[in-house]
């Protein structure tokens, strides 16, 4: 008897998150397409280190071979995964560029 009680106050308790968890996504939702019909959606997360036109500037230097890579990345004050993130946008913003330099 007392086990039957146990197990429906624990499908009582489990219901009852699942009900909030559905709540708060649905909520998430609709504060994302707030969000996108105001035009703020481009300004949500984390911010960019650069704008890529700034760090294709910079980077037409390791293209000539004027710089390394890496004295570049150090000059611009860029994490190693970051820089090569913003190389990879370069290179396929600009494939007949990709023979030049890595």
């Amino acid at each position: 008897m007392l086990e039957t009680i146990n197990n429906m106050m624990l499908e009582l308790y489990a219901s009852m998150a699942q009900a909030e968890l559905e709540k708060k996504e649905k909520r998430q939702r609709e504060g994302i397409e707030a969000k996108k019909l105001r035009g703020e959606w481009d300004d949500y997360g984390r911010p960019s280190v650069m704008k890529q036109e700034t760090f294709d500037e910079n980077f037409q230097s390791v293209v000539s071979g004027e710089t390394t890579p890496t004295q570049l990345r150090k000059n611009l004050g860029m994490t190693h995964s970051t820089f090569y993130r913003y190389r990879k946008t370069f290179y396929e913003k600009y494939p007949e560029l990709s023979n030049s330099a890595n």
